[in-house]
């Protein structure tokens, strides 16, 4: 037996099978011829013919789809990179704006905070619970707080006097559920000046989706309103002292007359003592005769 590869005959054996296991891709020949107990050898030949497929992954198709796939592959990671480089660039420059985006709001509060600090009336920001998350220097002074964090949170609210707090905070919330201004008075417990009167007005800020918040300027009234009952006071005395002016006058008036109707009595009566003097004096004469 012989192979085609091998060109070489292999030595005579009983073999009723023969297992090939190491043959390349590609046409192979086997030639066989026998050999009887005589050790006289056959010259015929018998040949066999054996075709060996490639594997699959040999294949021209197959090679044709690794390639078309390897060259997608290939499109795409350099496709990922060219995004992944804008996006790296998108995102530097997100991180610019954010950046520029913070300093401008940060400026923007500073001047915010500045011009409020300078306002003579109190300015604070308030949620619809009437929690401030902002307050600016005259309020703090309104209140007699040593900084911000102090007159944070529901502080405000619980400054209100209790017969005044009520009444506000419902306001207070029927505006942030009407989502509308709002505008009330009343008094703070202040611990050193006692009660301080003020004028609240909040201006509803909303979005449609959000809890409204409110933009508020207090305004400490107290003088104006000791002012108030200093002339109330003063109107009232005025009054009286002009009541007494008047009692007073008409009290004058009526001596002024009593006053002419004596003076006037007086000269009637020396009128008719002048006019009987010498009706008297010839009387007189007459009864002496």
């Amino acid at each position: 037996m012989s192979f085609h590869d091998w060109q070489e005959w292999t030595t005579f054996r009983r073999q009723r099978l023969l297992v090939l296991d190491d043959l390349t891709t590609g046409d192979h020949t086997l030639r066989v011829r026998a050999r009887d107990n005589d050790f006289n050898v056959s010259a015929v030949e018998k040949e066999v013919r054996i075709s060996v497929a490639p594997p699959f992954w040999q294949t021209p198709l197959f090679l044709a789809v690794c390639g078309v796939i390897l060259s997608t592959v290939v499109w795409q990671a350099y496709r990922l990179a060219i995004r992944g480089r804008e996006l790296r660039r998108t995102n530097v420059q997100l991180k610019d704006a954010q950046r520029r985006l913070a300093e401008e709001v940060a400026e923007t509060s500073a001047q915010f905070r500045a011009v409020c600090d300078c306002s003579p009336v109190g300015i604070f920001v308030a949620d619809s619970a009437a929690n401030l998350s902002y307050a600016n220097r005259r309020m703090r002074e309104i209140m007699d707080v040593p900084d911000e964090a102090s007159v944070l949170g529901d502080s405000w609210a619980k400054a209100i006097h209790p017969e005044d707090r009520a009444r506000i905070l419902e306001g207070w919330r029927e505006a942030a559920r009407q989502r509308v201004r709002f505008d009330s008075h009343g008094r703070l417990v202040h611990k050193q000046k006692g009660n301080v009167c003020f004028e609240l007005v909040a201006d509803c800020i909303h979005h449609e989706e959000e809890l409204p918040w409110f933009v508020c300027v207090l305004e400490d009234v107290t003088k104006q309103k000791r002012a108030e009952q200093e002339l109330k006071s003063s109107n009232s005395k005025l009054i009286d002292t002009l009541e007494q002016l008047k009692h007073a006058q008409s009290l004058a008036i009526q001596r002024e007359r009593l006053a002419a109707l004596r003076q006037m009595a007086a000269g009637v009566a020396h009128d008719i003592n002048n006019s009987l003097s010498p009706l008297l004096t010839y009387a007189e004469l007459l009864g002496d005769r």
